[in-house]
Order: structure tokens, then sequence, then C-alpha cells
């Protein structure tokens, strides 16, 4: 499994919890994005973005599903140009269990 913070895009957003990453597990790839804690006690803030779908683990549709998680929380968070290539050697080394 492997989990990345990402930095905010916006100021309004600096507080936020921004993740991705793929979960090998489940097989499948994560993005999540979430406003600040109201109080120290909470457990996590409120979920603004949650991606985490489940699909047949073809090639074709884990290349869709890391592009979705990608656009669910780009309006959130910095993406680089590294970010999808990172993401998909961390499911690559895992194994993906991909069935023709």
């Amino acid at each position: 499994m492997s989990r990345y913070n990402l930095n905010a895009l916006k100021p309004e957003h600096r507080d936020y919890e921004i993740t991705v990453g793929w979960d090998g597990t489940l097989g499948n790839f994560f993005g999540e994005v979430r406003r600040p804690r109201v109080n120290p006690f909470d457990l996590g803030g409120e979920v603004v973005v949650s991606v985490a779908e489940h699909r047949d683990a073809t090639y074709e549709n884990l290349q869709k599903h890391l592009h979705a998680v990608v656009a669910a929380i780009s309006p959130y968070a910095v993406i680089d140009g590294e970010l999808q290539k990172t993401l998909w050697a961390d499911s690559r080394k895992e194994g993906f269990g991909i069935r023709a």
C-alpha cells in the first residue's frame, strides 16, 4: 500500500488533508480530501472528496481509475507530472492481479 499527502492548490484549502495512493489488498487507487478537524478529539475532518472505486483489474480499467482519482482531487491539490507515474509504479510493485 502507498499513501501520499499532497499540498493544497489554493490558499483556502491549505489546512485540508489531501491524500492519494494505491491499496494492493483491495486492488485500487484511492484519493481523499478532508476539511480540517473542528476540534482535537475529532478522528478526522469532513470528507469533501473520496474516490476508491473497485473495478475489474484489467490494465485499461486501472488506467481509467487512476486518471479518475487524479481528476477528482486536482481542484484541491498540486499535482506534479510524476504523480500518476509514481502511483502506477506502486501498483506494479505490489502486483495488481490484472485479469485478461
